[in-house]
């Protein structure tokens, strides 16, 4: 973009996983729009509160400070005030939500009043239903109304794999037009280490305790592997705590070769893959799975269930197992170990898919379609 010439202004709307209360939000949604601020005057209004700010980016951000005890809807409708006020002075010329709610479901509102495009980026389970484990938006009445409504009403609908947008097309009745962007991390955080397979295997995962990422298959599979060879697992994440896991190790004979870090830092991730061997990921559900791509970029193998990223790449760069089978599982585990040729030849065709399309890449693809959007041009071909 020239010099002197304004940018385009993008009303940014988030919630948590931008970095409210707490927690610093997910780095690949800030890495993609810290590059599209190049490019993008981009004001984030967040539902929520953080200490972290983005001037290193150029983004500005809206947020309710000490106001952010206020009731759920009140602090909804303060940010849209401050959205509103921010607008008649200096016009935004487009709205992107990320998530359904609250962000989507408020930026559509706003889109309407103000009349201008609104895209939503599905990240997560908004657009799903996993009736067993009451899992999904759609899964819950209310939260099913609201996703309908801005699935039906957002001028563009962004899901971030071609899996994801497969599933929403199955949940959902009609045949709206879904835009793929992948989401994709920067790899220059992340070293790459170049090790043989040998024993004890480290195996790793990295997720809180959910059952859409279902741990009990994995812990199962890890059972099976642990009969036949010598081996660890470390888990890094929260929610580990309860009675049922401790009875499930106890069962499977495990529970001296798990080993719990609890919740870590982002920053800190590296430290762990610098030691793993093979990453497990037993989700039945997923979107785009930054771990996975992390564990890549660090040169661990991956070896995980037929969702998400792994459903949209296939087993040339991962040893890939239908879900909520541990048997399946424990024997594409012990593949990778027994054969060093295959598990060298996972780990540099992953390294170097990822390295090709990483960060820089994806911020590219939503570069021109963001671009494409303002223009009201036809969608640019997102190829690659």
């Amino acid at each position: 973009m020239n010099k002197g010439i304004a940018k385009p202004r993008i009303a940014l709307f988030a919630t948590g996983i931008f970095g409210a209360s707490t927690r610093k939000g997910e780095p690949v949604l800030v890495e993609l729009f810290g590059r599209l601020s190049e490019h993008f005057e981009i004001i984030l209004y967040l539902f929520g509160h953080t200490d972290r700010t983005y001037e290193s980016y150029a983004i500005k951000t809206r947020q309710l400070g000490s106001l952010h005890f206020l009731p759920g809807r009140l602090k909804c409708l303060l940010l849209s005030l401050y959205f509103l006020f921010d607008h008649f002075r200096a016009p935004v010329d487009l709205l992107f939500a990320i998530s359904i709610f609250p962000a989507g479901h408020w930026a559509v509102r706003l889109g309407k009043l103000v009349n201008r495009k609104v895209v939503v980026q599905v990240i997560a389970l908004e657009l799903v239903s996993i009736p067993d484990i009451k899992a999904g938006n759609l899964y819950y009445p209310w939260h099913r109304k609201i996703s309908m409504r801005v699935y039906e009403n957002a001028d563009s609908i962004i899901t971030i794999t071609e899996y994801q947008k497969k599933v929403a097309s199955q949940c959902l009745p009609g045949t709206r037009e879904v835009v793929v962007l992948p989401l994709k991390i920067d790899t220059q955080k992340f070293r790459f280490y170049d090790k043989a397979i040998s024993l004890p295997v480290e195996f790793i995962h990295i997720a809180s305790y959910a059952p859409v990422k279902d741990q009990d298959t994995m812990f199962q599979a890890f059972a099976i592997v642990a009969e036949d060879i010598e081996c660890h697992l470390t888990v890094v994440g929260d929610g580990y705590e309860v009675l049922s896991i401790q009875q499930l190790l106890t069962r499977l004979g495990i529970r001296d070769l798990v080993t719990f870090a609890g919740a870590v830092d982002h920053s800190l991730l590296p430290n762990y893959f610098s030691k793993a061997h093979i990453l497990v990921n037993s989700a039945r559900f997923d979107a785009g799975s930054f771990i996975i791509q992390e564990a890549m970029a660090s040169g661990v193998a991956v070896c995980g269930t037929r969702v998400g990223i792994l459903a949209d790449i296939g087993e040339r760069y991962a040893g890939i197992v239908s879900p909520q089978n541990p048997g399946q599982m424990a024997e594409r585990m012990l593949q990778l170990v027994r054969d060093p040729i295959y598990y060298q030849r996972i780990v540099n065709e992953a390294y170097h898919w990822i390295t090709k399309y990483d960060a820089n890449w994806s911020a590219q693809k939503y570069q021109r379609y963001l671009e494409g959007q303002l223009d009201n041009s036809a969608e640019p071909q997102l190829s690659d």
